[in-house]
């Protein structure tokens, strides 16, 4: 079955979704997105995924930031903070839906200077948060990974790309110190300081 072009977000709902050739209440016939690794049972899963939104949800990075530092004052904030890099996906906890940020800086409503905060990691989120995104950016970038098959007995991966905008406003997310203790330890000691 040859894969079509499938759009399964209209509005913010769920109107369609990955098929194999398994019959589905509603749906007749097989939208061709079942795929597998070598040994394995091909399961229903993406290979390339679109994010888009709407024409006036987009700005360019320049003009989000101007809207991030406005609403930071309009609620009486003295800072804001901006999520430059995450972690590696494959460090995530398993039970949080967003590796820890790697990147993170606060941007000082007064005068938009950064500072570099350290330490940090999500606290609480959900998917409730993808309803507060306000604006993106309107630059795109692309996320390849390789996808897990649900199947641990015949666990094979297959490669995937996230493609969507390249920013996000989030009106709302909260972080907090993390609890896990860095190693500072030095793998090699200091050519510098090592004694003759």
């Amino acid at each position: 079955m040859r894969p079509a072009p499938l759009e399964l977000v209209r509005g913010g709902k769920l109107v369609n979704f990955y098929m194999t050739r398994g019959p589905v209440e509603k749906f007749r016939s097989s939208n061709g997105h079942a795929r597998g690794y070598i040994r394995e049972f091909p399961t229903a899963r993406p290979g390339n995924v679109f994010f888009s939104a709407q024409p006036e949800k987009k700005v360019t990075r320049a003009a989000l930031r101007k809207e991030l530092l406005r609403l930071a004052a309009e609620n009486g904030l003295d800072y804001a903070i901006i999520v430059r890099r995450l972690d590696p996906w494959d460090d995530r906890k398993s039970e949080d839906l967003l590796a820890a940020p790697m990147l993170a800086y606060k941007v000082s409503v007064k005068d938009g200077t950064e500072t570099l905060i350290n330490g940090e990691e999500w606290s609480g989120v959900t998917f409730r948060a993808l309803r507060d995104i306000m604006l993106v950016s309107d630059d795109e970038q692309v996320y390849n990974y390789y996808q897990p098959t649900p199947f641990l007995y015949t666990r094979g991966y297959a490669p995937a790309s996230l493609i969507g905008p390249g920013a996000l406003l989030v009106v709302e997310m909260e972080l907090k110190p993390t609890d896990a203790k860095p190693d500072r330890q030095p793998y090699l000691p200091h050519p510098f300081f090592e004694k003759k």
